[in-house]
C-alpha cells in the first residue's frame, strides 16, 4: 500500500496547478488510542517523505533488514518530493519553501551517497531542480496582480539562491553532479548538468547578481571553481557533447535524426559553459592539438572558429548569439535574474519557457502505467 500512496500524494500534488500542495504539506492527523487517554499527532507527509528517501541510501547489510523495497520506496518519495517542491522559492510561509528546509537534505544525502542507486539519483536531482527552478506559471491566465508578483522571477531569486546554497555547501555534491552527468540516463544528465549549471552562473560568474552573502567573495568563487576542476567537469562536459553528437551521427543518418530532447538540451548547456568559463584552460591543453576541418563526417559537432582560432562546439545554434543565454526560455542576458531556470542555451533555444523545472508529474516511464496496461502493450 506504500507505494500507491505515494503516487496518489504525487498525483495529487501534480493536479490543478499544484493548487492542493499547502493542504498535502500542512496535513498531519491526530490519533486517540484507546489504551491510553492521550492523543498522537503523526509526521507531516514532509517528514514522512524525507525518511524514506533517507532509506535508499542505508548500506546493503542494513537495507536488508528494513526490506527490499526499500530503494524502490525512496525513488518512488523522491519522485512525490519533487511535484511538492515545484513552487519552493515562493516567499514564506508558502509551505514547499518551507518544506524544503527538511526535504532537501535528505535529497542531497540521497545524491551524494555511494549506496543510491541510480534511479533514485535521477529522481532526487529531478527534485533538487524543481527546488531551485523559477516555480512554474499557471495554466490559468485569472490571477490577480499580488499572486502574479509571488512567483516573478525577480521575487523568488533570493530563496532560490539560498536553497542551491544550501545544495552546494552539501559535502561531496560537486562531485556526485560531475559523475552524474557521465551517467546512461537522459533525465539524470540533464538535471545534474542544470545544477552545476545554476551553480556556476549564480555562484561562480563574476557579474552574477546574487544577494547570498557568503557566495559574493572571489575566494569562495575561486574554491567552488577550483572544487569543480578537482572533479573533471570539463572532460565530463565534453563527453556530454561528444556523445550526442556521435548518437546523431551513428543512429539514424544527420539528416533523419531527431535526437532525444534532454540529450540535446544538455549538450547545449554544456557546451555553453565550457564556452563560458572553461575555454581558457581548454585553449592551454589543446595548444598542440591540430583542429580538424568543419567538412568532417561528424558534421553535427563541428567546431565553429572563430577570429581567435578558438574552438565551440556547435549543436545547431548561432555563434554570434553568444552575447545572451537563458536557463530555459529566450532573450535573456546573461547573469540577470530572470536567466535563473531551465534549459541555458546560446540561442535561446530550450525547453519549458524562462525559469521552468521538470514539470509538475513529470512521467516515469511505464513504472506508473497500470499493470493491465503494459500487458496489453505487450501483445499489440
Amino acid at each position: 500500500m506504500c507505494i500507491p500512496s505515494i503516487r496518489c500524494i504525487g498525483n495529487i500534488a501534480s493536479s490543478c496547478d499544484g493548487t492542493h500542495v499547502p493542504s498535502l504539506l500542512s496535513t498531519t492527523s491526530t490519533t486517540t488510542l484507546t489504551i491510553a487517554p492521550r492523543q498522537y499527532t503523526t509526521q507531516s507527509i514532509a517528514t514522512s517523505l524525507a525518511t524514506l528517501i533517507q532509506r535508499g541510501t542505508l548500506s546493503p547489510s542494513i537495507a536488508s533488514q528494513a526490506g527490499d523495497a526499500s530503494s524502490v520506496l525512496a525513488s518512488e518519495a523522491a519522485w512525490a518530493t519533487s511535484t511538492l517542491l515545484c513552487d519552493a522559492g515562493l516567499p514564506p510561509p508558502h509551505p514547499s519553501t518551507v518544506s524544503a528546509d527538511e526535504l532537501v537534505p535528505s535529497l542531497c544525502r540521497a545524491v551524494t551517497s555511494g549506496y543510491a542507486k541510480l534511479e533514485l539519483k535521477r529522481e532526487a536531482t529531478c527534485a533538487l531542480w524543481n527546488a531551485v527552478a523559477s516555480p512554474p506559471p499557471p495554466s490559468s491566465p485569472i490571477l490577480d496582480d499580488n499572486a502574479m508578483m509571488k512567483r516573478n522571477p525577480e521575487t523568488t531569486i533570493h530563496t532560490r539562491d539560498c536553497i542551491l546554497h544550501g545544495i552546494v555547501q552539501t559535502d561531496g555534491m560537486i562531485q556526485s553532479l560531475t559523475e552524474l552527468i557521465r551517467a546512461r540516463d537522459a533525465d539524470a544528465v540533464v538535471t545534474s548538468v542544470k545544477l552545476i549549471n545554476a551553480i556556476h552562473r549564480r555562484f561562480i560568474d563574476s557579474n552574477s547578481s546574487t544577494v547570498v552573502a557568503a557566495t559574493t567573495s572571489h575566494f569562495y568563487k575561486s574554491h567552488l571553481r577550483m572544487k569543480f576542476d578537482e572533479a573533471g567537469i570539463v572532460d565530463a562536459l565534453e563527453g556530454v557533447c561528444d556523445n550526442t553528437s556521435i548518437e546523431s551521427f551513428y543512429g539514424k543518418g544527420i539528416n533523419q535524426w531527431s535526437g532525444n530532447k534532454n540529450e540535446e538540451e544538455a549538450a547545449e548547456i554544456a557546451a555553453d559553459l565550457i564556452d563560458d568559463f572553461y575555454e581558457d584552460t581548454n585553449g592551454e591543453e589543446d595548444e598542440d592539438v591540430e583542429v580538424l576541418p568543419t567538412t568532417t563526417p561528424f558534421s553535427s559537432m563541428s567546431s565553429d572558429l572563430d577570429n581567435n582560432n578558438e574552438m565551440r562546439y556547435s549543436f545547431g545554434v548561432d555563434g554570434s548569439s553568444s552575447s545572451s543565454f537563458n536557463f530555459g526560455g529566450g532573450g535573456i542576458e546573461r547573469g540577470s535574474v530572470s536567466s535563473f531556470g531551465s534549459g541555458g542555451t546560446a540561442g535561446g533555444s530550450g525547453g519549458g519557457g524562462s525559469g521552468s523545472g521538470m514539470g509538475r508529474g513529470r512521467g516515469r516511464g511505464n513504472r506508473n502505467v497500470p499493470a493491465w496496461m503494459q500487458q496489453q502493450q505487450q501483445n499489440i
